[in-house]
């Protein structure tokens, strides 16, 4: 294995451009191809849940009331998880899902310092999307009104239509192109530290103390 210095690197890869850039455009092409193939669509859709901690004051909502509502939230989104509440609204959906996909496709949040519940759901369906996030919403009013005996909630407009969020071709023939320089750079490198042959006259003297006596230039036919 030779010595070397960092202008020796630097030189190296400046040498070894083209090789380089095929690296870079391969690694894109490659995971770009991959992603295109091989990694399904995720699509997700939404839908606002506004919870009220009483029908009072004509419907004028209060500091008081709203922070019983941000109280409520939290348990509102437990029952949400609920298996009896994913069940009633399996029997609602208008497009084919098990108790599975519901549970493993839906995540219920809250806004903090808000008395809103955000339902989200993500599957390889746009329409199974809309149709969870639907069937969750419509069942909701009923089955908070049953287990907690306070308060009501209400949709805030419709389901969002499905967006698809993934895969994400640009970052990934971002990441391809990456891997495939940081790749064609390591073995660059690689053959470079275990080159032991001589190749001018600093290469010669880096081996031996022996004096150089001349040298027989490179000719171009």
């Amino acid at each position: 294995m030779q010595d070397f210095h960092a202008n020796d690197i630097i030189e190296l890869f400046i040498n070894k451009m083209k090789w380089l850039w095929i690296g870079l455009v391969c690694g894109a092409l490659l995971l770009s191809a991959y992603t295109l193939l091989f990694v399904k669509s995720q699509y997700t859709a939404s839908i606002g849940l506004y919870v009220q901690n009483t029908e009072d004051n004509n419907g004028v909502a209060t500091s008081t009331n709203l922070s019983a509502s941000q109280m409520l939230t939290n348990s509102y989104a437990v029952i949400l998880r609920d298996v009896e509440t994913l069940e009633r609204a399996m029997k609602n959906m208008t497009v084919p899902a098990s108790l599975y996909d519901l549970a493993k496709g839906l995540s219920i949040k809250t806004s903090e310092d808000t008395a809103i519940i955000t339902v989200t759901a993500k599957t390889e369906d746009p329409l199974l999307s809309q149709a969870m996030c639907q069937a969750l919403a419509s069942v909701a009013p009923e089955m908070l009104s049953e287990v907690v005996g306070a308060g009501k909630v209400k949709a805030l407009g419709d389901v969002s239509p499905s967006v698809e969020i993934a895969p994400n071709y640009v970052r990934n023939g971002l990441l391809g192109a990456l891997g495939g320089l940081l790749l064609t750079a390591g073995i660059i490198f690689l053959i470079f530290l275990t080159d032991t042959t001589v190749k001018n006259k600093e290469d010669l003297q880096r081996v031996t103390d022996l004096p150089v006596l001349g040298e027989i230039p490179t000719l171009g036919l």
